[in-house]
């Protein structure tokens, strides 16, 4: 967090190298890789370097593509946060635990050689509250002149005033760096180093930063040369070809430019000027060339190799070796150039999204009722003015059909006060059929024969001839 904090006004390289002393001191005292406190502060730094002014790559490309420093401010703020933390700041842990790097011995007071004795004066170091004054000195300065900018655009203050004017010159970046330089150069070096110490100290100073305006120089006049060129105008219309949209059409162009000459503030500037006519012509809103220009500032941390000249520092000052930086450090810069792209990319979706679900409502509003009358549901007959219907040559006679015959209002009352049809009653079952008690005839016992018949049987009957009774004499009474 104290990274994060101090990476507002710091530089990457700087930053880093001055905050080596007390990450190899924590690393001693609680252990364990130095990998694992040493990325999330490189990491910190790197996304405060990308993501969020007054640092010289978003600063620059805000600028181009006309976005609000302040809006690019906060819109940095809310991204870079959690990427830090997913991509810099849980990847440090775990590749603390994979890779076991121990504290090199940089910082290491060893005697001379051959026996000499070496005599140093050391002066008291600086009060911490003194420390962090100068460094939230240019931040509160450059959000001075962010608030009074969008107060003039308000309208509370009036920005053509002496004293806005004023104010607004000393929140300007350069400005209020200037100011941090020589209010530091007076509060520390006037009790605790001499004149000639002093100087030696801004000599020493002037070698990173003119690297720093000399990369930002380059990089700014290499765009210039290529939108001179008129690549800007063939890029926006191959770019309309391809359909892409336009903050992943950025995030591409400056992954690209920083895997071909390492410098991520270069990257930024240069992608910035290349699509400039396209943003320019899509007529975006200024939330959403804020995302644009943290696209590009994602895409410029991508894949961070031996072209960078951060790649070596860190390699360099962590004791690790290439393969080493290539999987730490080039890994962590690229999570956290996919992790920042695709927060950006989301909240672009999700306020397309807002602004088409408004921009619907408004279109339903202002729509208000149906200007066309409603269609009958049958065609209205014409007039016969030359006799009855049946004498109009065109025209049939109706036939009076159940409309005719019956009224609606008849037909939608019967249809009403119609019951519900009834349940047919169910069948009953069959009834069993009886069988008459007792044995069937041709089931008697029968003497003589096999069986319950026995005998011979005769034919046609199929009783047996002995169970046939006698015939009766004529005039029997029995």
């Amino acid at each position: 967090m104290a990274s994060l904090l101090f990476g507002f006004p710091i530089f990457f390289d700087a930053g880093f190298v001055v905050f080596l002393p007390i990450i190899f001191s924590v690393a001693r005292r609680f252990g364990g890789s130095v990998l694992t406190y040493a990325l999330p502060s490189a990491g910190a730094f790197a996304v405060m370097h990308a993501f969020v002014p007054p640092h010289p790559g978003p600063v620059g490309a805000a600028g181009i593509l006309g976005a609000d420093i302040g809006l690019v401010l906060v819109v940095g703020l809310v991204i870079g946060l959690p990427t830090w933390y997913v991509a810099s700041y849980l990847f440090g842990l775990w590749s603390g635990r994979r890779d076991d790097v121990p504290v090199p011995e940089l910082l290491s007071a060893d005697g001379p050689a051959g026996g000499a004795v070496r005599t140093e004066v050391r002066t008291a170091p600086p009060r911490f509250s003194t420390v962090l004054a100068l460094l939230l000195l240019p931040l509160v300065l450059i959000l001075l002149n962010t608030g009074l900018n969008t107060l003039a655009t308000a309208g509370v203050v009036d920005g053509d005033t002496t004293t806005v004017g004023a104010l607004r010159l000393l929140g300007q970046t350069p400005v209020a760096l200037l100011i941090t330089v020589l209010v530091a150069l007076v509060v520390l070096g006037r009790e605790r180093f001499s004149r000639a110490e002093a100087e030696s100290i801004v000599n020493s100073s002037l070698g990173p930063v003119c690297a720093i305006i000399l990369i930002t120089g380059a990089g700014g006049a290499f765009g210039g040369v290529l939108r001179t060129s008129g690549i800007g105008d063939a890029l926006a219309q191959s770019l309309d070809a391809v359909g892409l949209p336009v903050i992943v059409a950025a995030f591409l162009i400056a992954t690209a430019l920083r895997v071909a000459q390492g410098s991520a503030t270069v990257a930024l500037t240069t992608t910035a000027g290349l699509v400039a006519p396209v943003v320019a012509a899509e007529a975006l809103s200024g939330i959403d060339v804020a995302l644009v220009v943290i696209a590009i500032a994602a895409g410029s941390t991508v894949l961070s190799h031996v072209n960078d000249s951060g790649f070596w520092l860190v390699g360099r000052f962590l004791g690790m070796d290439v393969r080493t930086t290539l999987r730490t450090w080039t890994v962590m810069e690229t999570l956290i150039g996919l992790v920042g792209f695709a927060l950006a990319f989301v909240a672009s979706l999700v306020l397309e999204s807002a602004g088409a679900g408004a921009r619907w409502r408004g279109a339903q509003v202002r729509m208000g009722p149906c200007p066309y009358p409603a269609l009958p549901l049958r065609p209205a007959r014409p007039a016969n003015p030359a006799g009855p219907p049946g004498d109009h040559p065109t025209i049939p006679t109706p036939r009076p059909g159940r409309s005719a015959r019956y009224p609606a209002s008849t037909v939608l009352r019967r249809r009403r006060t119609r019951t519900p049809p009834t349940r047919r009653r169910p069948r009953p079952p069959p009834r069993p059929r009886t069988r008459r008690p007792g044995p069937p005839r041709w089931a008697a016992p029968r003497p003589g024969g096999p069986g319950p018949g026995g005998g011979r049987r005769s034919p046609g009957t199929g009783t047996p001839t002995a169970a046939r009774p006698p015939p009766r004499a004529a005039g029997c009474g029995c």
